[in-house]
């Protein structure tokens, strides 16, 4: 526990390569442990691990971590599924679609957003049937969220382009706010050339080139030929 929450310390204050081996240590003795701890289910290291490895593009390693994880805590799987968006991302990474939305509708409705959920969401919405629904949905249990970055705000346009104009409305005026908007059309000539280019609705052409840059950030591009 101690090694898990000094290598968290040391992530969120930028030094994730010196976190690493005390995360890795971590896991290891946790592994041997069950992943138990005074008889209840304890998997913060391993979750923290895996996002370093997602981050790292090291994939195959966050599966196999997050599956082998998710094995231990079958019994109390129903625990930890809203807390960790990190399965959201196996069941992506794995194939499963429909599971992958199912994780990140009930991740979210405890957990604010970040950018790597709404990323995955946009994925999972654009590989299975059904997207305005489970777009719409998503948007309602994330409705109070403000977005922290440009890069969210990109996500969330996408996802209202998917939507009706209403929704599409209250998600440029609540949920991004003018100066978000600002930093979109910054980002917008940084990537594509022209300012408004991420504008709502965003174009299918910015969405699918949108998308294939997440999914190769995400997955090392395993859906690339679907979009």
């Amino acid at each position: 526990m101690l090694l898990s929450a000094y290598a968290t310390t040391l992530i969120r204050i930028g030094k994730s390569d010196i976190a690493r081996p005390y995360l890795e240590k971590a896991v290891k003795i946790n592994s041997g442990k069950g992943n138990m701890y005074s008889g209840f289910p304890f998997i913060e290291p391993n979750i923290n691990l895996s996002l370093l490895y997602i981050e790292d593009r090291r994939f195959k390693d966050a599966g196999a971590l997050l599956e082998d994880t998710f094995r231990t805590i079958t019994r109390d799987a129903n625990l930890f599924e809203p807390l960790y968006w990190e399965f959201a991302w196996l069941s992506l990474f794995q194939g499963r679609i429909e599971e992958s939305r199912h994780r990140l509708l009930l991740y979210v409705a405890n957990h604010a957003p970040n950018v790597y959920v709404l990323a995955l969401s946009c994925l999972v919405a654009f590989l299975a049937p059904d997207r305005q629904a489970f777009l719409s949905d998503m948007v309602k249990k994330i409705s109070s969220h403000r977005c922290n970055s440009s890069l969210e705000g990109v996500y969330l346009r996408i996802m209202g382009s998917q939507l009706e104009r209403e929704q599409l409305k209250y998600i440029d005026s609540k949920m991004i706010g003018d100066e978000h908007s600002r930093s979109i059309r910054a980002l917008a000539k940084k990537m594509a050339g022209h300012e408004r280019a991420f504008d709502g609705p965003v174009s299918p052409e910015v969405i699918l080139a949108l998308l294939r840059d997440a999914d190769g950030n995400l997955t090392g591009g395993m859906y690339r030929e679907l979009f």
